[in-house]
This record gives structure tokens, C-alpha cells and sequence, in this order.
């Protein structure tokens, strides 16, 4: 075989890896894009706060102040029917506390819309607030 052939036979057997490649790649189930806004229109999302090592954190929602106390340091709260314009999530005072962490989770997709941690006196507001839009 002269190497003309070898390297014809070598370039088609590459071209034929390649459009098998290409063609995997295009059957390749599509993922549904994030939404730019992180939250699900009409949905609702859960927000997750933990600190420590006090029993109790004061947490302002949107509309009102709620202290929590209980001794796993942790609370699960949820705000239903997003709609735009509103505002979500919390804004956990640490005062009392070392350290404070918050997380609002879209209940629909599971993605993380906002987290936020701190600990006291790193000069840092920890804020899990989220304006819709």
C-alpha cells in the first residue's frame, strides 16, 4: 500500500470520527436554560436560615420581624405565588450570633435564587432580600 492510501484511509476514518462525534453531540438531550430571574413566576420558594451559636436570630421578612429560637439553629420558611414586584427571601440580624447564613431556593427548578453568609464583626449585613422583576 503506498502511503497515499494510508493517509486517504487515515483522513476519511478521522472524518468519519468527527460526524460521529458531531452527531452525539447533536442528539444530546437539550437542558432547559435558568431563568435570568431565578425564581418561577407563580411559584414559590423556600428560604433556609441557619446561625449559631445563640438559640435565638431575629429574621425581617418583606413585611414583618420574626425571632426564632430552637436549638438546632435552623428555620425553613416559604413565601408562595411569586409574583413580580414583590419582594422575597429574608435579611437575618446576626447580633447574639458568630455567624449567620441564608439560602432562597425556587421550589420548581431547586435552583439557589440568593445566599448570602457573614460572621459578627466582618462588617457585613448578610441579606437573602430579592426584589422581582
Amino acid at each position: 500500500m503506498n502511503t497515499n492510501t494510508t493517509t486517504g484511509l487515515a483522513g476519511v476514518a478521522a472524518g468519519i470520527a468527527a460526524v460521529a462525534i458531531l452527531g452525539l453531540a447533536a442528539a444530546a438531550p437539550a437542558q432547559a436554560a435558568p431563568l435570568p430571574r431565578g425564581y418561577t413566576i407563580g411559584g414559590s420558594v423556600s428560604i433556609i436560615v441557619s446561625w449559631g451559636p445563640a438559640s435565638c436570630i431575629q429574621l425581617d421578612w418583606p413585611t414583618a420581624t420574626q425571632n426564632v429560637c430552637n436549638s438546632g439553629h435552623s428555620f425553613v420558611g416559604h413565601q408562595y405565588n411569586v409574583r413580580p414586584g414583590q419582594v422575597i427571601g429574608v435579611d437575618p440580624v446576626i447580633s447574639g450570633n458568630l455567624y449567620a447564613s441564608c439560602t432562597v431556593v425556587d421550589d420548581y427548578t431547586g435552583m439557589v435564587v440568593k445566599d448570602d453568609a457573614g460572621t459578627l464583626g466582618d462588617g457585613y449585613d448578610v441579606n437573602c432580600l430579592v426584589d422581582t422583576y
